[in-house]
């Protein structure tokens, strides 16, 4: 049984492990220290498997977990749940030695997840983590998440090693290698019974089937996949598209971190004429993949579409038309809090597949390599792919219908936490948003993207539609059944 600790409220350091001390002002309670892969450890956090297996992949180890006991605050907090404040938790670890990074993923007592990176002191590594004690959630409809703890505060310290380069070590293009390896570009086909996992690429004779008359183009976001995207769709629904299009519906799965939509775009092309096969389509897409479509509908000269690939009807669905502030380099850390919470909340396909791909960039983060982030760059708003080559101004034959939601976290829920600060989001101030998306951009309606809207579905609040909730939505199913079916 580890030993236990109790924390001083007066907020002096607290050595709860030879490597380690806590600063914990105003905060009662009691903390123990779990080894790396010990009983102790999987009892206090009952991580995932879609976690541990991402870890796993990416080489991630597990180091030290700290327990937070029965937390109680003795005085009020000047910070909150997601914006800290002088109060915070202050942990400090001893540096893992040359060749390691290392960072924390801190788990609240309702189950919310951060991550957490250093401000580094010679043999010592300070991590400052909101001291703000919340209660358990029970927003209706809550998924298990990627920890099972509840009640307690759990501090996780994850290693890595670097990259040898000559006599050093250096960080790497870690999202970039993970993409390349494991979340290649590829096509296939999907229908009612394979839509909800991963599946075979596409054969060369079932491609060519896909050109013997209209098909589907389904096109996934940002650390997503098929399967991961459009997997809430009813069956209901993918029975009636597929039958519509004859079977012929292809998901296009594609790296959305290290490339570019433009860099998707021209795989794909290749891809197609490489085989002789010219597609008319019409496409779905979620999040970053509109942009992708877009590429297609409104840029094709940038990848050298012509004669290989036309598109009648373009469904936009959580696209950051206009970017989103997330992308910037200076927010990636407020991007991973964001996906990592939401991934919590939706069921368990392409789960571990987006885990895989987040936790790379958290190892480029932590390693402080901004380079190899292209695709993600490219919804940054002041990027030149949006204020130059994609600007929603070139000519276009393609029909529009977009889709946009306003969500806001309800009331104790750990996303209100991680998203808002005094009911303002940290990001997007007071702008509607799906928690990654504005809901403007989304829509592009008003001017500053003038897309040629055919319809468009505005979800509003009551909802409660988040980024990653569209496809399972009664009112965004009607609407994509009623678009795609429209002459």
């Amino acid at each position: 049984m580890p030993e236990e600790f109790l924390l001083d409220e007066d907020g002096r350091a607290v050595e709860v492990h030879r490597r380690i001390t806590l600063r914990t002002p105003g905060l009662a309670g009691r903390a123990t220290v779990h080894e790396a892969s010990s009983t102790g450890t999987r009892a206090a956090e009952q991580t995932t498997d879609s976690l541990l297996t991402a870890l796993t992949l990416n080489d991630i180890e597990e180091d030290l977990t700290v327990e937070i006991l029965e937390p109680r605050e003795r005085t009020e907090s000047s910070g909150t749940r997601a914006a800290g404040g002088p109060d915070d938790i202050v942990m400090q670890v001893e540096d893992p030695g040359a060749g390691w990074r290392q960072v924390v993923l801190y788990v609240s007592e309702d189950g919310a997840v951060t991550w957490h990176f250093p401000d580094a002191a010679p043999g010592l590594l300070t991590y400052r983590i909101p001291r703000t004690v919340v209660p358990a959630a029970e927003a209706p409809g809550a998924h298990r998440g990627l920890t099972g703890a509840i009640g307690t505060k759990i501090l996780k310290v994850l290693v890595f090693r670097l990259v040898r380069e000559g006599a050093g070590w250096v960080g790497a293009r870690f999202a970039e290698f993970v993409e390349n390896r494991r979340h290649p570009h590829r096509l296939r086909a999907v229908g009612p019974d394979n839509y909800r996992a991963s599946g075979a690429e596409l054969s060369n004779d079932a491609l060519g089937q896909m050109g013997t008359g209209r098909a589907l183009l389904l096109l996934h976001g940002t650390f997503s996949s098929a399967h991961g995207a459009f997997g809430e769709l009813p069956m209901e629904t993918m029975r009636e598209l597929h039958a519509a299009y004859e079977g012929r519906v292809v998901a296009f799965d594609h790296p959305t971190v290290s490339r570019t939509p433009v860099d998707n775009i021209r795989w794909l092309i290749d891809h197609l004429r490489e085989r002789g096969t010219r597609l008319d389509v019409d496409v779905v897409c979620h999040s970053r993949g509109g942009l992708v479509g877009r590429v297609l509908t409104e840029r094709p000269d940038l990848a050298d579409v012509t004669d290989t690939l036309s598109v009648g009807k373009i469904v936009l669905v959580g696209t950051p038309n206009a970017g989103t502030a997330l992308a910037d380099v200076g927010r990636h850390e407020q991007l991973l809090n964001r996906f990592t919470s939401l991934l919590q909340l939706v069921p368990d396909n392409g789960v571990t597949d987006a885990l895989d791909i987040v936790l790379a960039l958290v190892k480029q983060v932590a390693a402080g390599v901004a380079e190899g982030l292209d695709g993600l760059m490219a919804m940054n708003p002041s990027a030149s792919f949006l204020t130059e080559d994609l600007t929603g101004r070139h000519p276009t034959s393609a029909r529009y219908f977009t889709a946009g939601a306003n969500y806001e976290p309800p009331a104790g829920s750990s996303l209100l936490r991680i998203a808002g600060d005094g009911g303002v989001d940290l990001v997007f101030g007071r702008a509607d948003n799906d928690l990654v998306v504005p809901t403007a951009g989304a829509l592009a309606l008003d001017g500053t993207h003038p897309l040629p809207v055919t319809d468009h579905l505005a979800v509003d609040a009551t909802s409660a539609v988040d980024h990653f909730g569209y496809f399972d939505h009664p009112a965004l199913t009607e609407s994509l059944v009623r678009w795609l079916r429209t002459e």
